[in-house]
């Protein structure tokens, strides 16, 4: 099933990157959890380029960072580059001034490219991108004046999966420390795609679904989803108008709270099962009992806020 339009990059502050486009170069950093849209925000962005009026086309360039390759110098660059159909020998890793070279090659590029269309540079998952490339392709946005070209940084906001990382290291691997430092010095140009409301939820409903969802309906959802597309369209559709006081969590969620829980030691679970019934607003001393917790066979869950498990 196709991904419905949800309404969020109709109402989105991404609706922006267009104008930034037809201006000259931009860089935009996209962000949030995962279901929330940014894929449909990126795509908002490349149709409403493609509609202007008296505006060729963008081309476009769309590659993505994988976790094993994150260490790996300039793997995101060497897609980017043969993405055009080329094949120069890039500067070696090595070298003190690889990564200012290897902008100079994509900023000559992409120069060159954008003379005929303007070019969209997409980045997907950037989060799991190696650090050179994604220097490279600051740097080379840096070196420009007038040129059509938008990168788009895509970054699913998913903290649990660092944890995960860590669980088979002493600590965060260097590649991912550098990584997150750099995206945080990206945030003044970052967009975010926001929750849905109630009444974006009745349209998604009745326009993906063919489903009339009453304002009381949409706004259980809308607190139990809260506001994520993903979530929603994971929920049985017969639940969609159940008054249940709970309804199922969905199906993604479920199977990485199960996954969590199985790096955690018995007393652990317990404890995170407690902390499940007992609601939102208990802190860690309510349910933890020092007794229960003695002999816990294994660490406490380490994806806490504000002295509760969060999942």
């Amino acid at each position: 099933m196709p991904p419905p339009d949800d309404g969020t990059a109709r109402r989105s502050p991404a609706a922006q990157p267009p104008q930034r486009l037809r201006a000259g170069y931009s860089l935009v950093l996209a962000e949030g959890p995962a279901g929330i849209g940014k894929t449909v925000l990126v795509e908002h962005v490349l149709r409403a380029h493609r509609a202007g009026a008296g505006q060729a086309p963008p081309h476009v360039l769309r590659t993505a960072g994988v976790s094993w390759e994150s260490g790996l110098p300039f793997g995101v660059v060497e897609q980017l580059v043969r993405a055009l159909g080329t094949d120069p020998e890039l500067p070696d890793p090595a070298s003190p001034r690889a990564v200012l070279d290897t902008a100079r090659l994509l900023h000559r590029q992409w120069a060159a490219r954008q003379e005929r269309e303007p070019l969209v540079v997409v980045v997907d998952d950037a989060r799991w991108a190696d650090v050179e490339s994604l220097r490279a392709v600051r740097s080379a946005v840096r070196r420009m004046a007038h040129e059509k070209v938008l990168v788009v940084l895509v970054v699913r906001d998913e903290p649990y999966e660092l944890y995960e990382v860590r669980s088979s290291h002493a600590e965060l691997p260097l590649p991912i420390l550098r990584i997150l430092e750099f995206l945080d010095g990206c945030r003044d140009d970052a967009v975010r795609p926001g929750p849905l409301a109630p009444q974006e939820i009745r349209a998604l409903a009745h326009e993906a679904y063919g489903l009339a969802l009453d304002l009381p309906a949409a706004r259980h959802l809308c607190r139990h989803t809260l506001g994520n597309p993903r979530h929603l369209t994971q929920l049985p559709r017969e639940t969609w108008q159940d008054w249940r006081p709970e309804l199922p969590a969905p199906a993604r969620c479920s199977a990485a709270v199960q996954h969590r829980l199985t790096h955690c030691g018995e007393g652990a679970r317990r404890l995170v099962e407690a902390c499940s019934v007992l609601g939102d607003d208990v802190s860690l001393a309510e349910p933890a009992e020092p007794a229960e917790l003695a002999g816990a066979d294994g660490p406490c869950p380490p994806w806490t806020r504000h002295g509760r498990p969060v999942c």
